[in-house]
């Protein structure tokens, strides 16, 4: 570890009980995360991260970014700060309070929100697809993916793909010329019937 990378460390030990809301330092993350990054954590927020490195391009300089949630490690906030590598961790929890921690927080929330969004998302979908497979019972993946998961699928009568956002269907049926048509008139019929055609 070089003279910058050790300050990343120290300014984030001292730094952290000084960030409001609860931070410290986190030795298992800092240990195990690439090389040089020293992380902090909230504890009233279970995956809150802030990670502390020497400054790829700037190289007098430490970075301080948040951590969003997500995906294996977090990905990086947009928001994010420097500041220079002798200052002391006290001085520096005062930026990170005054210039991170408000945009980091509102992208936190964003984050969050879009991720409950999409998980409620892939529900509506996995019952989508569970209530196809009640009439269709040897439906299985074109790919080979999770049956709940999968968009594109293949069954004994031919092909299906769910469209997750519009709420529309491609199906494709090899069938014979005689079960085309009962298909078709029970298409129209129900059609009719809702007051589609």
């Amino acid at each position: 570890m070089n003279d910058r990378q050790a300050n990343a460390f120290r300014i984030a030990k001292e730094a952290a009980p000084h960030i409001t809301g609860q931070w410290r330092y986190h030795r298992l993350a800092s240990e195990c995360q690439r090389q040089g990054w020293a992380t902090v954590t909230a504890d009233s927020q279970p995956g809150r991260a802030i990670t502390f490195r020497a400054g790829w391009y700037a190289r007098d300089r430490i970075t301080i970014t948040g951590s969003l949630p997500g995906h294996f490690g977090g990905l990086e906030s947009a928001a994010s700060i420097t500041v220079a590598p002798h200052r002391a961790g006290r001085s520096v929890a005062g930026d990170i309070n005054r210039r991170l921690l408000p945009d980091y927080l509102h992208q936190w929330a964003a984050r969050v929100a879009a991720l409950a969004k999409d998980r409620d998302a892939q529900e509506r979908h996995a019952n989508k697809v569970r209530l196809v497979q009640q009439v269709l019972p040897g439906l299985r993946t074109r790919y080979g993916d999770d049956l709940f998961a999968a968009d594109e699928f293949r069954h004994e009568l031919g092909a299906l793909k769910l469209w997750r956002h519009s709420g529309r269907a491609d199906l494709t049926l090899e069938i014979d010329y005689d079960d085309l048509i009962r298909v078709l008139y029970f298409l129209k019929a129900e059609k009719i019937g809702r007051g589609q055609l």
